[in-house]
């Protein structure tokens, strides 16, 4: 399967291993194991997988990134169609393989899993150190190799990707992983991902080197993950601002404004790269900092009632796929209205 971007760049995938990988009380191991070459993956009965694996790679490719001993992200040389926007909000990291002495393993397997006689042998070994790590719920390990062409750039890639079963049991046969995807067992979005090489730019020319593009679906990498890829562990900007915090500014007198001014001192990117939490009674909201200081406002409407108001130039609500406020599901308060109930603190 390939397709191509606006900017010409085209991915194509070659192989995939797919592993099944569950644990009966103690014991750990792989239930099952499909190999499809690229006649398969080309094939209708597969297209379903083959779109789901595309999609996956082509927003593991676009996401911005956080290189190495760095806190400001970056967009990637080379975009591709096909992925999600909403789901390349996200950022992933950019990092260097551990020194032979503390381990190689992982870093030669991904290397020789790039040529087409070793692929099968050596994605094998991968899963097999995957099947060590203390990561155990029900999942799939796809173990990919692809390609990428982008005007006179053209390399092999090796991808690692982990899904999560919402419910329910592993497939004993593709055609049931297939119709797990089609009815949302597999998250359409994969949890964890790896890209090996990395791809970057360099006076003007796209090139790679010898490191990693991670992606995880959660607030923080997971160190379990990193040592599974024999990967140096990023430095996260979210830990260095709230130890930040924690030392210079918890226990003094100095305002939210103040601790912002240092932190745009330090790297004017960071605000960007911050989470920050807003609770009202039960209903949370997750935001960077930079939207929560541009365009979120608490205002104390009495001694228990406050009132959070959020601008912005578009709203959606999503309930699953369906978005409500496309769907003309959704009423909207009048400017009018809604000054009556800051004033008054009236239900409207």
């Amino acid at each position: 399967m390939s397709k191509t971007s606006t900017g010409e760049a085209k991915l194509k995938i070659r192989r995939a291993s797919i592993y099944g990988l569950t644990r009966e009380k103690r014991k750990k191991k792989i239930s099952n194991v499909w190999i499809l070459n690229r006649a398969k993956l080309l094939s209708t009965t597969y297209s379903v997988l083959s779109d789901f694996v595309y999609r996956n790679l082509a927003i593991l490719v676009n996401l911005f990134e956080i290189p190495r001993l760095e806190r400001q992200e970056i967009r990637p040389p080379i975009h591709l169609e096909g992925g999600d926007p909403r789901k390349e909000r996200a950022k992933a990291y950019v990092s260097s393989f551990m020194d032979e002495e503390k381990g190689p393993l992982t870093l030669n397997n991904l290397r020789l899993c790039k040529d087409d006689s070793s692929f099968s042998t050596y994605a094998r070994e991968i899963s097999q150190r995957f099947l060590e790590t203390r990561f155990w719920p029900r999942t799939y390990l796809f173990i990919l190799q692809f390609s990428i062409k982008h005007k006179d750039f053209s390399k092999r890639f090796v991808a690692i990707l982990t899904t999560k079963l919402q419910y329910g049991q592993l497939a004993e046969d593709t055609r049931k992983v297939i119709y797990q995807i089609e009815t949302g067992v597999i998250g359409d979005t994969v949890k964890k991902a790896m890209i090996y090489p990395y791809i970057f730019e360099k006076k003007g020319k796209i090139t790679i080197e010898p490191y990693a593009k991670v992606y995880e679906d959660t607030a923080h990498p997971a160190k379990y993950f990193y040592r599974f890829l024999q990967l140096e562990y990023p430095m996260v900007a979210q830990e260095f601002v709230e130890n930040l915090y924690k030392e210079k500014f918890q226990s003094k007198e100095l305002s939210l404004d103040q601790f912002i001014d240092t932190l745009k001192e330090k790297d004017p990117g960071l605000m960007k790269q911050i989470s920050v939490t807003t609770d009202v009674d039960e209903i949370s909201t997750l935001s960077s900092l930079s939207d929560f200081r541009n365009k979120m406002q608490i205002a104390k409407m009495g001694e228990r009632e406050y009132l959070l108001l959020v601008s912005g130039s578009k709203v959606s609500v999503f309930l699953g796929k369906c978005d409500l406020v496309k769907d003309r599901k959704i009423g909207f308060l009048s400017k009018s209205k809604l000054i009556d109930k800051v004033l008054k603190g009236r239900k409207v």
